[in-house]
């Protein structure tokens, strides 16, 4: 809820009878006041010509403009109509990515918008079911989403926290994890700094900066080897039985994984691949072993 007076924002605080934030707002409500009060907020258009060093001031209506007649004209001179003899009537050549601070209505006509378009590249932080973060989760997790609400987060019987200060980044979700240590739920939290998330856990494993992979894939080998997981879950529904190629490897002692390129400062893809058979399929131990 926002307080206003003589058109400014006075006050803001959370609907104290909503079931999941109960009151509370998260840190980027937070930061509204001041993004409206710091005076340096821009609230026209800035528009700079190619090559030029000067920034003009552009109405609304003209901004839109310029933007749709970009639009057009890429679309109409990279249009791919057929590939191979199929008809795929897409644009490679536009990608859209919509953020955080959108509804789930307007992340929605946001996707419709470019797949009417025919964009393929195309991304929102609300997970629009057929948008790219959805399909990564769907191939990975089964699930293109969280596969509970915040408030059955106190039913849990261990939360881990891995590389994130909620008290600070999300304090709406902390008191959800609150909630929960105080019903009997152990928190772990895995964070080289002492935050104050880690504070309030029942273990606070510090590890060493750039060994998140390295104390993940422990996670999962204990798992595996004490066999505490769901195997048909992960042999039916993730990739989890895909093999990998043999010269994917980690190294403990430099923190990287296989394929890292020092003089670019950055990783190959050439090992990061699955063990594949003669038609180019991912090869498979269902076995787990």
């Amino acid at each position: 809820t926002l307080y206003m007076k003589k058109d400014k924002i006075i006050h803001l605080e959370g609907d104290k009878e909503h079931p999941v934030n109960r009151g509370g707002i998260c840190a980027k409500a937070t930061l509204l006041l001041s993004a409206n009060a710091d005076g340096v907020r821009l609230d026209a258009v800035r528009y700079r010509k190619p090559g030029s060093s000067e920034w003009e001031t552009l109405s609304w209506e003209r901004a839109l403009d310029m933007i749709a007649d970009r639009i057009k004209s890429t679309r109409d001179s990279t249009f791919v109509q057929e590939d191979g003899g199929v008809v795929v009537n897409r644009v490679e050549s536009i990608a859209g990515i919509a953020g955080s601070s959108l509804t789930n209505e307007e992340a929605y006509l946001f996707n419709k918008l470019f797949r009417i378009l025919g964009a393929v590249q195309v991304g929102t932080e609300s997970l629009v079911q057929g948008g790219g973060t959805a399909r990564a989760l769907s191939g990975s997790c089964g699930l293109p989403s969280q596969t509970n609400p915040w408030t059955d987060i106190r039913n849990a019987g261990a939360v881990l926290v891995l590389g994130s200060n909620l008290s600070r980044s999300m304090p709406v979700a902390m008191r959800h994890i609150i909630d929960a240590r105080e019903n009997g739920t152990r928190i772990v939290v895995v964070d080289p700094a002492v935050t104050e998330t880690g504070s309030l856990s029942d273990l606070h494993c510090r590890i060493r900066p750039g060994t998140d992979g390295a104390f993940l894939l422990g996670l999962v080998r204990h798992a595996l080897s004490a066999n505490t997981v769901n195997r048909e879950y992960l042999v039916e529904y993730t990739d989890a039985a895909c093999i990998l190629r043999a010269d994917f490897d980690y190294d403990l002692a430099s923190g990287k994984f296989s394929g890292y390129d020092a003089s670019k400062k950055r990783y190959s893809a050439a090992s990061w691949e699955y063990e594949r058979d003669e038609r180019g399929n991912p090869r498979r131990d269902e076995e787990l072993r």
